[in-house]
Order: C-alpha cells, then sequence, then structure tokens
C-alpha cells in the first residue's frame, strides 16, 4: 500500500485537498524550475529504474542461491538452478518462481518502493 503524501516534498507546504485527492501519492509533484518531462519519458524513467531494481535484487538473490547451494542447504534435484529458471517472469510481470516473487516485494518494501 502506498502513502499518501500531505506536503510538497520540495517546499514543505501543505498539498490542497484536492489535488490530494486526485494523486494522493505525489507522483504528479513538481519542482520549481525543474524541467517538465512528458509522460513517455517518465514511464521510460520508471521503468529503467524497475529494471535497475530489480537487476540488484536478482544479483543478491543469486549470490544468496549460490552460497546456499555450495554449503548443500538446498533439496537435491532442485532444477538446474540458472538465473533464468529462477528468474522467469509471468506476462504480469510477476517471478514465476513464488519464493522470488514474495522476496521481491519484501526487497521493494524494504526501500520503501511500495
Amino acid at each position: 500500500m502506498s502513502k499518501t503524501v500531505m506536503f510538497n516534498p520540495y517546499t514543505g507546504t501543505p498539498r490542497h485537498p484536492s489535488d490530494i485527492a486526485s494523486d494522493p501519492e505525489g507522483i504528479l509533484i513538481h519542482e520549481d524550475g525543474a524541467p517538465l518531462r512528458s509522460a513517455t519519458a517518465s514511464a521510460q524513467l520508471l521503468e529503467a529504474r524497475e529494471y535497475n531494481e530489480r537487476r540488484a535484487f536478482e544479483q543478491a538473490a543469486y549470490a544468496r542461491y549460490q552460497t546456499m547451494k555450495v554449503a548443500g542447504l538446498l533439496a537435491k534435484g532442485d532444477g538446474d538452478g540458472s538465473p533464468e529458471a529462477l528468474f522467469w517472469k509471468q506476462p504480469n510481470g510477476e517471478y514465476g518462481v513464488l519464493m522470488f516473487n514474495a522476496a521481491w516485494w519484501g526487497w521493494r518494501a524494504a526501500k520503501g518502493l511500495v
């Protein structure tokens, strides 16, 4: 669940109730003097951030997986264990391996991304 932004993060002033009602997360708050981006550019920026965050998550999760494998802590017959086999995604973007999907949500929550 996302947080409702009650104050402008750039000025510290309270947001107007109609602004809060139409944009509770404050996604459209714009810093005075900052360049305006098109919706396409903003969406591309969000996609790039998501991609980079997923990449960092997958690298950390795979390093942990490898450590557990070397220590003999994984179940026998656990599959090939390749990144492709572990981090495949469903059409909706969720990880197909439910353990990693749950970990991804925990990763995002810990970083304040959800």
